[in-house]
């Protein structure tokens, strides 16, 4: 596996901002800033940036010529995960849909 890359959890961040929108002004400000602490990191700072992104030496190309790109991510706070694994034919266009957009 190559260096891992942290990127930002799109799952965390609309968390936040619907416990925002659904919480801000109707509970205590300790149960609000409780509430948040899920989204702080050690420094006590809001931190988003919590997907690790591990690629497995690619994208490179393999003997038979085809170009490949695999790899995986997953947030270290809410455990969301997204794996990846492409193998493209010269000439072709590959275009990933997510299951639900078959």
């Amino acid at each position: 596996m190559s260096a891992d890359t942290w990127d930002e959890c799109p799952v965390c961040k609309k968390e936040h901002q619907k416990l925002k929108e659904e919480k801000y002004g109707k509970i205590s400000a300790e149960e609000y800033e409780e509430l948040l602490n899920h989204f702080r990191n050690d420094d006590k700072e809001i931190d988003f940036e919590t997907v690790r992104e591990d690629y497995n030496g690619g994208p490179g190309f393999d003997i038979d010529g085809n170009w490949c790109f695999s790899g995986h991510a997953s947030c270290q706070k809410c455990a969301a995960s997204w794996e990846i694994d492409v193998k493209c034919k010269l000439n072709e266009k590959v275009i990933i849909l997510n299951k639900e957009e078959l």
